[in-house]
């Protein structure tokens, strides 16, 4: 039941009592936009918790931006990346995992 989760999002006591209060005494969600924000906020929390628990760390591995390449310079499947270490440009070359942040999905994945 939605009030039993409320003290796992760390909602102050009054609001966790007023939700609890208008749950018992009928008050449905799609009807009061006080209660649909403070479930959609929970629901926001719970997914961004999810994502900060299944964060797996790999070695050599950066998390970094792309841009799209608006010159058309690059080939179909093919990425340029360059990284910086201390005063040096590294450009990496061979095979690269990319994936999407966040991944939450198997065609997020793809080796370049």
């Amino acid at each position: 039941m939605i009030s039993d989760g409320l003290e796992d999002y760390h909602y102050n006591n009054e609001t966790s009592t007023l939700i609890k209060e208008m749950i018992k005494n009928g008050v449905r969600a799609r009807d009061e936009v006080f209660l649909i924000e403070v479930l959609n906020n929970m629901k926001q929390k719970a997914f961004t918790q999810l994502r900060k628990k299944t964060n797996i760390l790999v070695k050599k591995a950066a998390r970094i931006m792309g841009i799209i390449d608006e010159f058309d310079i690059l080939e179909e499947n093919e990425i340029f990346v360059q990284i910086q270490r201390q005063d040096e440009l590294i450009t990496i070359d061979g095979k690269v995992m990319v994936t999407r942040n966040p991944c939450l999905h198997p065609g997020d994945i793809q080796v370049l």
